[in-house]
């Protein structure tokens, strides 16, 4: 029979075995976006619920997601979206072009200074692409597939249109309608910062549910060794 200490040793050791069978991956690097924070004043009101950036290998993936359904503008729909996803390539606010965030959003303007910038309502005019353009010469540096579905779209930039940037900038996110900018993010002077997929972690609830059982199966079996002793007196 197994004594206490080797009791809990094994349930131990069966809790590091079970950690990664138990990991999840979690979300990239993401910033909620709260709901009903728009600032449009027409019918259509395009609401950010979240925005992320990713950088994997030689490209930064920009996605955004929406509370209700958006059309690309290549569709020329109320609902299209248009606008900026600002990039301040080098994390220095004094360097580069005065954020689009600060232009067409409300008060207070985003900490950036922007080295490039994507111009979402450019896919227009060639659908599935977006122009990556220098912020302060307005250069085109290339055009990066744009995919959509019914609430979200992610921009997939090849690094080499950054100036070989490394892909972890501050960026921020202003949108809107073909008639209006309706919603930013994120909101205040802190701007969200790209960054590699997060590695996988254990989910803590079900570690915890594992630990709590496994724990108590030691104590019941150090229980049932006393009591057998005891029996046996």
């Amino acid at each position: 029979m197994l004594t206490f200490r080797k009791a809990l040793l094994a349930s131990f050791t069966l809790i590091l075995c079970c950690f990664g069978s138990t990991a999840i991956v979690q979300a990239d690097p993401v910033v909620v976006d709260p709901v009903g924070d728009t600032f449009g004043v027409g019918p259509v009101q395009l609401d950010i619920s979240s925005i992320n950036g990713t950088v994997s290998g030689s490209s930064l993936t920009f996605a955004v997601t929406f509370v209700s359904a958006i059309a690309p503008p290549s569709s020329s729909l109320p609902n299209s979206v248009v606008g900026f996803i600002d990039i301040d390539a080098d994390q220095n606010r004094f360097t580069g072009a005065p954020p689009f965030q600060g232009v067409f959003g409300p008060p207070p303007a985003p900490l950036l200074g922007d080295e490039f910038f994507v111009d979402l309502g450019s896919e227009a005019s060639h659908p599935g692409l977006v122009d990556i353009r220098n912020a302060v010469t307005f250069a085109l540096t290339g055009l990066a597939p744009i995919t959509y579905t019914s609430t979200s779209f992610s921009v997939t930039v090849p690094l080499a249109f950054l100036g070989g940037d490394n892909g972890i900038v501050n960026y921020g996110v202003i949108i809107g309608t073909f008639s209006e900018p309706t919603d930013e993010a994120p909101n205040g002077t802190i701007p969200a910062t790209s960054g590699p997929p997060r590695a996988p972690v254990p989910e803590p609830a079900t570690l915890l549910l594992l630990v709590t059982g496994l724990a108590g199966g030691a104590l019941k079996a150090r229980g049932r060794r006393k009591d057998n002793y005891r029996s046996s007196q």
